[in-house]
């Protein structure tokens, strides 16, 4: 009985239309929305252009739960003996203790706890490189979208709507979920500044398809169309 549904990714249509959901509605995929700021955007493209350090920070921002592949991140990261990179991770959950404990064992991970959004903001600037592991079918990825406004280029899973997000944006590395070495192979890519300046120089592009603006347009055109169409649904 429902005529039109919406989701924040193809992914969750997907799933949904699988298990014989919603057979006779129409469909259409409107992405979620962040409050971009593209004057932190265009500083933060600027310096990290200009960066020239050798070391390359890694940063993880979530729940540090098994879900999150948080374990897979930290085998794959430790297993690259590089003493040029750095993961620093940020949240607090289930596998916290676990990430204590491999944090004391190699020191290029800084386990940095849950931190208020001033504190995470810088942290985010300070990052080059964000991973987002999650193993389950995540029904966006926003913090995919966070990470771009601070110009940090994503290493994403293949779950849920992460992948469409990374290329829509048309930067970024998608990896298997399921894949350690796919994963280790992203990060040795990304361990090279050059590869992440170029991404960076991209980062802009496609952004605004993400903004508040540009989902409120999508709204209100689809429900002009409803409206007017409400005698033949």
């Amino acid at each position: 009985y429902i005529p039109f549904v919406t989701a924040p990714s193809q992914r969750v249509l997907e799933i949904f239309t699988s298990k014989n959901y919603f057979k006779y509605s129409s469909q259409k995929c409107i992405y979620n929305a962040v409050n971009l700021n593209r004057d932190i955007l265009l500083q933060c493209q600027k310096e990290k252009i200009n960066r020239t350090t050798t070391n390359i920070k890694f940063l993880y921002v979530g729940k540090l739960g098994e879900h999150k592949g948080i374990h897979i991140l930290l085998s794959a990261f430790t297993s690259y003996k590089n003493s040029n990179i750095s993961l620093h991770i940020c949240g607090n959950g289930p596998m916290e203790s676990h990430v204590k404990k491999i944090a004391e064992k190699d020191k290029r991970i800084i386990y940095c706890g849950k931190l208020k959004t001033p504190e995470l903001e810088q942290v985010y600037k300070d990052a080059d490189v964000l991973i987002v592991p999650s193993i389950w079918e995540e029904p966006f990825g926003r913090i995919v979208i966070e990470g771009a406004q601070y110009a940090l280029p994503t290493i994403g899973s293949d779950r849920g709507g992460i992948p469409e997000i990374i290329k829509m944006l048309d930067y970024g590395k998608i990896y298997s979920s399921n894949s350690k070495k796919e994963l280790l192979n992203s990060i040795k890519l990304y361990a090279n500044r050059n590869i992440i300046k170029a991404d960076i120089q991209k980062i802009d592009k496609n952004l605004h398809l993400f903004s508040s603006d540009y989902q409120l347009k999508q709204f209100e055109q689809l429900y002009k169309f409803l409206i007017s169409t409400t005698n033949t649904l």
